[in-house]
């Protein structure tokens, strides 16, 4: 910029100076959202605040896709024989969100999403994780929390996860406590869905 003397090499600066300043802001837009375990045994209105859930969840995942974010999928399977494995019914992904021909899906046999090298190395080089799916207690959690230690900006959209009743707390018991109290703050940031639509389109 201070080669002023020469006008073409002055101007030819500034348009690389822009070039690399835009190439940064593509550069930090580093965003993945992880669409979890929503299959067909698990999600059904037993579920916390059930047609909430689908609606909310359904929005992230299209909001995603009109801003050129990538969607990915998770299945967990609990092993040959369980009745929640590949080849079972209960195991696929429920018809409310499912995935477009081409977008990701991987399988998993531990809570963490990060069980899986594949994704673990597939989305190495992200900065930003949104975290949507089922059960809030278990997967959600777990990937919540590995995501979080590995370095990852953690986001977890309102009311995009869900989970039962069990024999400590009620569902929606369960849902506040790891939203509202565990994870805001500590290892997420916990945004209303307007709010994470917003951020995927900034």
């Amino acid at each position: 910029l201070l080669r002023t003397m020469d006008q073409r090499f002055f101007y030819e600066d500034v348009l690389i100076l822009v070039v690399y300043e835009n190439f940064l802001c593509v550069k930090e837009k580093r965003m993945k959202l992880l669409v979890i375990d929503i299959q067909k045994g698990i999600t059904d209105s037993r579920l916390f605040n059930f047609d909430e859930f689908i609606d909310n969840t359904s929005r992230i995942i299209q909001a995603a896709r009109d801003n050129q974010i990538e969607v990915i999928y998770f299945q967990h399977d609990d092993g040959p024989g369980t009745g929640f494995s590949i080849g079972d019914e209960e195991f696929e992904i429920a018809e409310q969100v499912h995935p477009r021909e081409g977008e990701k899906i991987f399988t998993k046999n531990i809570n963490s999403c990060f069980g899986n090298k594949d994704f673990t190395d597939y989305v190495k080089d992200e900065n930003t994780l949104m975290i949507v799916g089922l059960q809030t207690n278990f997967c959600i959690d777990a990937t919540v929390k590995s995501a979080f230690e590995r370095g990852y900006k953690v986001i977890v959209p309102q009311g995009a996860n869900s989970t039962f009743d069990n024999d400590y707390m009620s569902g929606e018991e369960t849902y506040k406590y790891y939203n509202d109290m565990m994870w805001s703050k500590r290892f997420a940031t916990c945004v209303s869905v307007d709010e994470a639509i917003k951020l995927m389109q900034s």
